[in-house]
């Protein structure tokens, strides 16, 4: 009898669903990868039968767009390009505007331009998603840098050319549905500068993947619109730390600023005495006249950090941004003969705050749309690559966590 009810039991085990297959529908991990400097990249597959393409991971954008296959081959362009999409050898394929896709990106040279068109589009491997119908640009004409990638966009607002009549799938937000995914909500952290591996999480936060819990403040609203047009929050505290350990707070204690966070640019903007203090601390110097750039040896050990508060919330919401998160390794050489990184860092004397990807590198964020919040946390030391999804808490509606009522 025994013997039975023991084979029984290992049966019903057998037969339970895994953690990782519970969640697997609600939830889909994604590789964001770095081929180059600066550049944060997924795999993605779009079309019947499927066509894989290599897409930058914006949150600034509100756009997916590729490259038109039949424009760009045999061109020079063709080789090089990893974003590849032949509309005639996909049977899913549907023309949805002609000639209504335009975008500048990649400074004021950048345009891409052509149709927009839906076709089923994947993302993660035996536990990702597939999106029917979505909406995304083709492009035909484009002057961009870096050539040979298309674009994932994740911001909240509606493309131009479609916001009159936001057709049924314009946005990669309102579309996850489609495959269980019960919130507009997904998680990123690209690793820092020297680890090349980051992930996506649509759907979920995973907490070894961060220090202590998450700060959750509220988006802000655009000053112009009322609307929520990027990933923007309130910082309300500046510091640098030295190597020492030494903290100096560069804001007063009233200090209320908007900062924006988008995964596609390279370049952090402060106001003028913070990026002043910076240079100073990380001991950058230009090297050439009209050269706005600030440069160290890359050989130089730079150690401390810019440390940010958010939301009034004071040192719960503190996040550490390295300061080898600010640097880029630069092509040329200094005078030494030693190789120079750039301190990839501007300052400014009005607007916003624009934190983007150094501070990426040093986070953990939640970008929850539906609550109109995000959740803010140290990233740990450890792989930012895709973890296991047995570690993966998922986001649902009306989650208390990030409820602001």
């Amino acid at each position: 009898m025994l013997v039975l009810l023991f084979f029984f039991l290992a049966a019903m085990a057998l037969a339970l669903p895994s953690p990782q297959r519970r969640i697997a529908p609600k939830v889909a991990y994604i590789a964001v990868g770095s081929p180059m400097e600066s550049l944060y990249t997924i795999n993605a597959s779009i079309g019947m039968p499927p066509q894989v393409v290599s897409l930058v991971v914006d949150t600034g954008s509100e756009v997916t767009w590729v490259d038109d296959k039949n424009s760009h081959c045999p061109s020079s362009s063709c080789a090089s390009s990893r974003a590849l999409f032949a509309p005639a050898e996909s049977s899913s394929y549907a023309l949805l505007n002609k000639s209504a896709f335009t975008l500048k990106y990649g400074g004021d040279d950048g345009i891409q331009a052509g149709d927009y068109f839906t076709d089923s589009f994947g993302l993660g491997s035996t536990d990702g998603i597939v999106i029917h119908n979505l909406v995304i640009g083709l492009a035909i004409r484009e002057n961009v840098i870096p050539e040979g990638y298309g674009m994932f966009g994740l911001s909240p607002r509606y493309p131009p050319a479609l916001t009159g009549q936001k057709p049924a799938g314009a946005l990669f937000l309102d579309v996850m549905e489609q495959q269980g995914v019960p919130t507009r909500s997904f998680s990123l952290s690209l690793g820092h500068a020297d680890a090349g591996s980051g992930s996506l999480l649509l759907g979920g936060h995973d907490p070894s993947k961060y220090e202590g819990s998450l700060s959750v403040v509220p988006m802000e609203r655009h000053s112009l619109t009322g609307t929520y047009v990027d990933y923007r929050t309130n910082v309300s505290s500046v510091a640098l730390t030295d190597s020492r350990g030494t903290t100096k707070k560069l804001t007063p204690d009233n200090f209320s600023w908007v900062g924006t966070l988008d995964s596609d640019d390279d370049t952090t903007y402060l106001t003028r005495d913070m990026f002043e203090a910076l240079v100073e601390a990380m001991g950058a110097k230009q090297v050439e006249d009209g050269d706005s750039w600030h440069y160290i040896p890359c050989k130089k050990e730079v150690i401390g950090s810019m440390d940010l508060e958010f939301g009034g919330l004071g040192k719960s919401s503190r996040i550490a941004v390295k300061f080898s998160d600010f640097l880029a390794p630069e092509p040329g050489l200094g005078d030494d003969g030693s190789r120079l990184c750039r301190l990839k860092v501007k300052g400014k004397a009005e607007g916003e705050l624009s934190l983007n990807q150094a501070f990426l590198r040093s986070a953990y964020v939640v970008h929850h749309f539906d609550e109109k919040v995000l959740g803010l946390a140290q990233a740990k030391d450890v792989d930012q690559g895709v973890g296991l999804l047995k570690n993966v808490v998922e986001i649902k509606p009306g989650d208390s966590m990030f409820r602001r009522d």
